[in-house]
């Protein structure tokens, strides 16, 4: 055996995951398309999102369950036609993009409606950032 030196070595907290490394993987856009956090994924169609668990028909007889905590992305396939603008943007703390038209807000709780999702109602805690009446002109009068 022939003896080496290692120098420079640092340590970091791990978090139990490993790399993803460069394996993106993306839906063909013909079917909604879930990436679960172990980089398993399913093709189908997303039939509900609630209570924290997705509900999608991926073709196997009945229906596929999943607690939201074990997905890591969801692409929606692509519905034709065209998306109307919604009068709110917002930014999600974990990650991800919303827009919806905002229905109500109290005790923490919004209720919004999605063009994608319909109507839906999410903790406050959610939102990292939010955009009120997107592209409609600033007035400085107001």
């Amino acid at each position: 055996s022939t003896p080496i030196r290692i120098t420079d070595i640092q340590i970091e907290e791990w978090d139990g995951n490993l790399p993803k490394g460069n394996n993106a993987v993306a839906g063909d856009g013909k079917a909604d398309f879930v990436e679960f956090i172990n980089q398993d994924s399913l093709s189908g169609q997303v039939l509900s999102l609630k209570r924290g668990r997705l509900k999608i028909d991926a073709g196997f007889g009945d229906p596929v369950e999943v607690a939201l905590e074990r997905i890591d992305r969801i692409d929606l396939k692509s519905r034709g036609g065209i998306v109307p603008e919604m009068p709110v943007r917002s930014a999600l703390r974990d990650r991800g993009k919303l827009s919806f038209t905002l229905e109500n807000w109290a005790e923490g709780r919004v209720k919004l409606n999605s063009p994608v999702f319909g109507p839906v109602m999410v903790n406050e805690s959610v939102f990292s950032t939010l955009e009120f009446n997107r592209g409609k002109p600033r007035n400085e009068d107001d």
